[in-house]
Parts: C-alpha cells; structure tokens; sequence
C-alpha cells in the first residue's frame, strides 16, 4: 500500500505541473476561438457554442476563456 501511495503522491506531483499556461488543448481553443473572432462566417456574429461531456471540463473552459 506505501508503494500505491508514493505512486499516487507522484502522478498529483505531475498533474500540478499542468496549468493553463500549459494546456496545450486550451491553448488551442483560444486560439480558435481568437480565429472564428477575427474571421466570422456570417459579419458581426462572435457566437461560438462549445460542447463538453463532463461539467467539470465545461467549468475549467468556462474559467478561462470567459473573459475573452
């Protein structure tokens, strides 16, 4: 069990390592989403619909790209 536990305490270890800064899909998204505002298919419209099968996802997107 002490074994399973220095494996766990790892992997939160590497997960803490990932930030926004660093999510490279969120990154991505932004960069999409920065897209589809410069260059609209219909003028005017910014819309953009985001679709997620967890909450939690869609709450961390939400978060962080809210602002823009």
């Amino acid at each position: 069990m002490q074994e399973d536990v220095k494996i766990l305490n790892w992997l939160l270890a590497e997960l803490n390592k990932i930030t926004p800064e660093h999510d490279l899909k969120l990154q991505t998204l932004k960069d999409i989403i920065d897209d589809k505002i410069k260059n609209p298919v219909n003028a005017g419209n910014k819309k953009v619909l985001i679709f997620s099968a967890f909450a939690d996802t869609a709450n961390y997107i939400y978060e962080h790209i809210n602002n823009r």
